[in-house]
């Protein structure tokens, strides 16, 4: 059955670039994308695709049976035209992206490494200009579900306050949230009203130990959990992922796929955990199928090009 799920965060124009001779240097037990310094550096491959968070799982949800609505900015240039275009192309509904006037839209540089990692330059430009919402929107168009990725706006808190009164009106929607680099440095204490109302909270490992101040998988679960979250997803590439309950602890085992870039690898993971679990399948079949959809885009340049649809990733 089909589910109307708005779905918050960035919207970007992705630049990819396979430079080479590019190698990864380890300093001070950092990883960093070396290439040679002065002079031209060959690109042995380029391509143009579309990104953000909002823009990923939209499409994502999209795919795979549901209607989305994305909630977003662009800036008033070609950019942010063909982002429009392409969104609209995949049946997503657009009216609420808000156009920010003498404002470039998101754009990224994705620079590929040979192993499939790579590191992105990127600048949010319209994103952080995405203002205060009327939430009251959302109840118009009835949605069932809420997906809320990263947002760069610099109106953030203005927008998370009125998120969090919208859910508390709201008890029946779902809610999943992917926080961003910000929202994760708060740390669990700042964040606990949206975290007492979140159904599905995703993120990587590193992210976890960030968000909770802690190294013991067994102390970050029982933090977050006892924040008021239903269900907490930490990915770990190409390591699996678990799913941490009151009720439950699973594990969902990775899909062995060649890795050609790993942008958009936690966004199709989600998405298509959250479609499944909107088409009512259990726990561990959403895992599977979650899986599947995240091994299907590392196989594919781009964060989007390898999403699977409904007849593929349900066959």
């Amino acid at each position: 059955m089909k589910k109307k799920i708005a779905v918050f965060g960035s919207l970007t124009k992705d630049i990819f670039v396979l430079p080479r001779h590019n190698k990864k240097i380890i300093q001070e037990g950092k990883e960093y994308f070396a290439l040679p310094y002065g002079g031209k550096v060959i690109a042995e491959n380029i391509e143009e695709h579309f990104g953000g968070g909002a823009s990923n799982v939209s499409i994502g949800l999209q795919r795979l049976g549901h209607n989305s609505i994305v909630c977003g900015a662009i800036g008033d240039d070609r950019i942010g035209e063909n982002i429009i275009s392409h969104l609209k192309n995949e049946g997503i509904e657009t009216k609420y992206i808000q156009k920010i006037e003498n404002k470039k839209s998101g754009f990224s540089i994705i620079l590929n490494g040979y192993d499939g990692e790579r590191t992105v330059i990127f600048t949010s430009q319209a994103n952080k200009r995405f203002i205060s919402y009327n939430f009251n929107i959302l109840t118009e168009k009835k949605i069932d579900a809420l997906y809320l990725c990263h947002l760069s706006s610099e109106k953030e808190n203005i927008i998370f306050s009125g998120l969090e009164n919208f859910l508390d009106e709201n008890p029946k929607i779902i809610f999943a949230w992917n926080p961003g680099k910000e929202r994760i440095e708060m740390g669990i204490e700042k964040n606990k009203k949206l975290l007492h109302r979140c159904n599905f909270l995703f993120m990587n490992s590193e992210e976890a130990k960030k968000f909770t101040n802690e190294n013991i998988k067994e102390n970050i679960v029982k933090k977050i959990l006892n924040a008021g979250v239903e269900n907490v997803i930490i990915t770990d590439g190409g390591n699996g992922a678990f799913l941490y309950s009151k009720e439950n602890t699973l594990f969902f085992s990775p899909e062995q796929q060649t890795k050609k870039d790993t942008l958009g690898a936690g966004d199709s993971f989600a998405s298509g955990f959250f479609a499944s679990f909107l088409h009512e399948n259990d726990l561990q079949k959403c895992g599977k199928y979650a899986s599947m959809n995240a091994a299907s885009v590392v196989s594919h340049i781009g964060a989007q090009d390898g999403l699977l649809t409904q007849k593929r990733l349900y066959k």
